[in-house]
């Protein structure tokens, strides 16, 4: 007898009633009496099975964790909503996020997996990271309250414009020092005095900011005589590894030039080395040596690394000040000590306001335990600015009773107090922005007298260089970090327009850039400079999206070559109808001037500093990136060129 074929599963209906189910779908009981047929699949896994299941779901429960704490990790609110937006739009795959956040960990020291190989800093986590200009993302969240501005404010405003002759640092054969033809004791190089000489020089002549943290007439003395008061090994090669890095520029600092000349890499291993051979700095110049190595890693595109050897710079000098405050009487030493922690000061607050540090309380705190001006051992510094922002006599830190003008005390001075007035005043407006609005005006006129004196005391051959072009562009920019927590504000009894002088700063700060280049190309400049540059596109960008018109830059004809021919200027990116160039088919033939958007007029300097500058060259992809992301608003829907 035949055996019976069995249905292995049985539809819902079929096992209720108990009935034959021939296991079709839909089985004839069930389509004879017209019902629904539906079947229970029960899949029988195997132990092995459920094991396998089970870890799969702790490492997708593993895999949210770790996203939840990268969007966490994301300091600033602007690219944290618009990452959290990608996620949920699908244009950021949490595999993107994961990523880049897997890289940010390994670069911290992190043990964990790094999956994939791009390049870091290129995801959209890169705001949170900590990889050189991430914070100034920041500037793109700036817009003003349109509601607050009058819409016909502002268009009156003059560009700065600065003309003259290239200017460049000339062929000075070393020859020129034949006074100093003996050998160099302070280094191993084998050279002579004159090659540091010619070094110091060609700093002195393209940033002079690294003078105002040391004495360069007592450094030289005993440099000459073998003293160790104001020299020692380690801020010799700290001024090497700057100077020669300044002048060749490049991302290979290592090895030698073809002319034999060391390429910065070594002195900075030198200085390096020395340094921590030493338990606590309690000598002079190697502290000083702190803040020539912090601009040297500032210059390499290295912003953590220069964040904190100047903190670590001006911890040093306060410890010094604090275990010799008298020093044994002697002046000249007090009033270095003293111009040295300034500078100390200075850079700190430099570099917090360029970085954009400051505006994130997450990620910046406060050093309390550093000196007020007044409290400084001997009287502080002469040539300080008052409280009107006058430069007065200040005991203290002169050798004699005239200081020449922009001699390093009173630059050093000038910038100390500048700096102090909007870093202390962004402070208050961070605990209380109404108490800090009421400070304003007053600040704001203390800097506009700084301004006015500072530049009347100059002797008349430095109107045209570097230095003082930066001096220009530095009070520029503390202006628009000034205004910038009062952008959508109204000011009570004042008729200041907050979001006004901040268009007008960053349009002083887009022209003395195009001024900089045309007087001596953007070959050498501040490491500071691609801040500057970086934050006025970005906050131009801000203020277009939240509806307050900029005003185009107009360019001659060749001085936008990069962007007009599609090239890449070595950094990539730019296309000929990209939205940051306006162009008339009917005149593009042969315009007269090419009208371009600030954000584009920044990209191009920053292009331009990028093929030997390498922090410039990050900047620049950032901004790049972030004019990508923004639409483009009605007034780039035409162009205007033609005669100015």
């Amino acid at each position: 007898m035949p055996l019976r074929a069995q249905t292995r599963i049985a539809c819902q209906r079929c096992r209720k009633k108990r009935a034959k189910c021939d296991g079709q779908s839909p089985c004839a009981r069930c389509d004879e009496a017209g019902e629904s047929c539906e079947y229970d699949h029960i899949r029988r896994e195997s132990k092995g099975e459920l094991r396998a299941e089970t870890v799969r779901l702790r490492r997708d429960t593993a895999e949210s964790d770790t996203l939840l704490r990268a969007v966490a990790s994301i300091v600033d609110p602007y690219m944290c909503r618009r990452v959290l937006q990608g996620l949920m739009d699908g244009t950021i795959t949490r595999q993107a996020v994961l990523q880049e956040f897997y890289q940010e960990s390994d670069s911290g020291g992190s043990t964990g997996p790094s999956p994939g190989s791009a390049q870091s800093g290129s995801g959209p986590l890169h705001s949170a990271s900590t990889s050189s200009f991430g914070q100034l993302r920041s500037w793109k969240s700036c817009r003003p309250n349109i509601h607050n501005i009058d819409p016909s404010a502002g268009k009156d405003v003059e560009k700065l414009k600065l003309r003259g002759t290239i200017l460049s640092l000339p062929p000075l054969p070393l020859d020129a020092y034949s006074s100093h033809a003996q050998t160099d004791t302070w280094t191993r190089t084998g050279w002579t005095k004159a090659h540091l000489r010619h070094l110091i020089d060609a700093l002195r002549t393209w940033d002079y900011l690294p003078f105002c943290l040391f004495s360069e007439e007592l450094f030289m003395r005993d440099y000459d005589s073998g003293a160790t008061q104001y020299c020692s090994s380690a801020l010799v090669h700290a001024i090497l590894a700057l100077a020669t890095r300044l002048i060749n520029e490049s991302s290979d600092d290592t090895g030698l030039l073809p002319s034999g000349w060391k390429r910065s890499r070594v002195f900075l291993d030198e200085a390096n080395g020395m340094l921590q051979t030493v338990r606590r700095l309690e000598g002079l110049p190697d502290i000083q040596a702190l803040g020539m190595l912090s601009l040297y890693h500032l210059r390499c595109g290295r912003e953590n690394e220069a964040h904190e050897v100047a903190k670590a710079f001006a911890t040093s000098i306060r410890d010094l000040l604090v275990n010799s405050p008298t020093a044994g009487g002697d002046q000249d030493y007090m009033r270095v000590r003293n111009i040295t922690y300034c500078g100390a000061v200075t850079l700190t607050r430099m570099l917090a306001l360029a970085s954009g540090r400051i505006f994130n309380i997450a990620e910046y705190t406060i050093q309390e335990d550093l000196f007020s001006i007044d409290q400084l051992p001997g009287g502080g510094l002469r040539g300080i600015p008052n409280k009107q922002g006058r430069p007065g006599p200040t005991p203290g830190l002169a050798t004699d009773g005239n200081a020449r003008p922009w001699d390093v005390q009173l630059i050093g001075a000038s910038l100390f107090q500048l700096t102090e007035w909007v870093y202390q005043l962004i402070m208050a407006a961070q605990t209380d922005v109404q108490a800090a609005s009421d400070e304003l005006p007053a600040v704001y006129k203390r800097c506009l007298n700084w301004y006015t004196d500072i530049f009347s005391l100059q002797p008349p051959d430095a109107g045209r260089t570097p230095f003082v072009m930066f001096v220009h562009m530095y009070y520029h920019f503390c202006l628009l970090c000034a205004f910038r927590p009062f952008v959508s504000f109204v000011l009570n009894n004042s008729s200041l327009k907050p979001h006004e002088i901040c268009i007008q700063a960053t349009q002083s700060i887009l022209a003395l850039g195009q001024s900089y280049d045309e007087l001596f190309t953007l070959r050498r400049v501040s490491g500071l400079i691609p801040y500057f540059i970086c934050a006025t596109g970005l906050f131009s960008l801000a203020m277009e999206e939240g509806g307050s018109e900029v005003d185009p830059v107009h360019l001659r004809p060749g001085d936008d070559a990069s962007f007009m021919s599609g090239g890449e200027m070595d950094v990539g990116g730019a296309v000929p109808d990209s939205p940051i160039i306006y162009r008339s088919p009917e005149t593009a033939s042969s315009p007269s001037h090419v009208m371009m958007s600030a954000a584009g007029h920044a990209r191009l300097l920053l292009a331009k500093m990028a093929t030997t500058h390498p922090a410039a060259k990050q900047a620049d992809k950032l901004l790049r990136q972030e004019i990508a992301l923004t639409p483009p608003s009605a007034s780039e829907e035409t162009s205007t060129l033609g005669s100015m």
